[in-house]
């Protein structure tokens, strides 16, 4: 998988002419990465390319914290059990 960013940023910056690749460098890291990616390109598409790494980089890690809370909400629950078997509240 750590393959697919490198050929997709080569496809979509030299094969296919989707989006222009940054021509200033941008010392402000703390800046919103939309606003970070219009003013290094000035590009629309830079901002489109940038939710679609966005939206495909979601897809890719949703499963993992969705297990990852699922493993939680069960120990949370059986913590919560084994907490009302030793009420000994009248």
């Amino acid at each position: 998988m750590t393959t697919f960013w490198p050929w997709k940023s080569q496809l979509t910056f030299k094969v296919i002419p989707f989006a222009p690749v940054p021509s200033m460098l941008f010392n402000m890291w703390y800046c919103p990465f939309p606003i970070a990616t219009w003013l290094t390109t000035g590009s629309i598409t830079d901002i489109a390319l940038m939710a679609l790494n966005f939206i495909l980089s979601w897809l890719i890690w949703m499963p993992f914290f969705r297990t990852y809370d699922k493993q939680l909400v069960e120990k949370e629950a059986a913590e919560a059990e084994e907490d009302e078997d030793d009420d000994w509240s009248f």
